[in-house]
């Protein structure tokens, strides 16, 4: 489902168990140890070697306000096939209604050169919207909600505002966290 190779999942079950995260509980069960730990390693290895690979490009837009860039985004995307999600602080504004930041990430299937000369984005290291591959049919959260845009799912999201890393990402990842994640890190959870 999430498009890993079967000799990587061997693999890292194997690592899993090696480091103690991995445990059997019965003859054919098996049980996550150590959640929270493992969460954090995942956050830096996204931050490390994940998403540095999934960059496709930063750009400039043209607009001042970044509301009228996603209208941009979202219109040029409409009509399109191509599966897209927002991460970072956008995202993270429609889960937790905190903070919304001055970034906009997002997650895309494909990006075609063409979107970014229609939307009149300029390439710029230190631009105010990234495209990042979308690299799994799990990007993408299910959110009631038809008339936002599609959005990452929480973890992503959280790892995102973790590689942003000033005060108030900081601060929303970790209300997301509460929200979202805390069930799945528990030991008594999933």
């Amino acid at each position: 489902a999430s498009g890993v190779a079967l000799g990587s999942i061997a693999w890292i079950v194997r690592e899993l168990k090696a480091k103690g995260y991995l445990v059997q509980r019965g003859r054919d069960q098996w049980r996550l140890t150590e959640k929270r730990k493992l969460l954090d390693l995942w956050v830096g290895g996204y931050s490390a070697r994940l998403r540095p690979g999934l960059i496709v490009g930063r750009f400039q837009p043209p607009e001042k306000q970044l509301d009228e860039t996603l209208q941009k985004l979202r219109a040029e995307l409409g009509d399109t096939k191509i599966a897209w999600a927002l991460t970072g602080g956008f995202a993270a504004d429609v889960l937790t209604r905190h903070f919304r930041g001055e970034q906009l990430s997002f997650f895309a299937q494909e990006w075609p050169a063409e979107f970014t000369k229609r939307l009149k984005w300029l390439p710029s290291d230190q631009g105010r919207v990234t495209v990042l591959r979308k690299f799994s049919p799990l990007v993408a959260f299910k959110l009631e909600s038809p008339n936002r845009a599609p959005i990452a799912h929480p973890l992503l999201v959280y790892a995102e505002l973790i590689f942003q890393g000033r005060e108030r990402e900081l601060e929303t990842a970790k209300i997301l966290y509460d929200r979202y994640l805390s069930s799945l890190v528990s030991e008594n959870g999933p």
